[in-house]
């Protein structure tokens, strides 16, 4: 059940498809996505090594500007090195080219308070809020409308509406049959909004 924005390292081969049903990323720009992934892991969190991933990532999302998991793992690897206002140019940049991609879009909002863009920021999760409410209002898929619902209270709380975001919290965890998942959506109930954006953050 996916409640939360996740852009995640992954390894993909060239016969792997993106969102769009007939996408097929270059074979060259995987490659180089694939080595950059192979030059983290060998040595993880040194810095001058994601650094030089950021670099090979640069020149796969050149090859192939619509080869998402390239920019997801350069997003990725900017927050690592807690260089949060490339990430946000990363992120916008993504939120362009993924334009149906509504956690982009959380994504940016989240960086923009990171970086002081408060106005920014407040002016994204606003427009979410209305965008999950929709979602919550045309899906019957149940695991669509928690996932609607838990997004909308997380901006919420991001807003500083904590009472409404509580009441959407409290709700969902009432409903909730599976433990981690409860644990989970009651956790948003007592983190301040600094934790929430830093572990949001961090989770890359």
């Amino acid at each position: 059940m996916k409640y939360l924005l996740l852009l995640y390292i992954s390894f993909i081969t060239s016969v792997q498809c993106q969102a769009q049903a007939i996408y097929v990323p270059n074979t060259r720009a995987v490659l180089i996505n694939d080595d950059a992934i192979h030059l983290y892991l060998k040595f993880r969190n040194e810095p001058d090594s994601i650094r030089s991933a950021i670099q090979m990532l640069n020149n796969a999302v050149t090859i192939d500007y619509n080869y998402y998991f390239a920019w997801a793992n350069k997003l990725s690897f900017e927050c690592k090195l807690k260089e949060y206002d490339s990430a946000l140019n990363t992120s916008q940049r993504m939120a362009r080219i993924f334009s149906d991609n509504i956690d982009l879009v959380f994504f940016s909002g989240l960086l923009e308070f990171k970086t002081g863009h408060n106005t920014e920021a407040i002016a994204i999760f606003n427009g979410l809020i209305k965008q999950y409410s929709k979602l919550h209002d045309n899906n019957d898929n149940s695991d669509h409308i928690k996932t609607a619902l838990l997004n909308k209270a997380i901006a919420l709380k991001l807003l500083d509406k904590a009472a409404e975001s509580k009441k959407i919290l409290t709700d969902l965890s009432n409903k909730e049959k599976d433990p981690a998942v409860k644990k989970h959506i009651n956790s948003y109930i007592t983190k301040t909004k600094e934790k929430i954006i830093n572990d949001m953050i961090d989770e890359k």
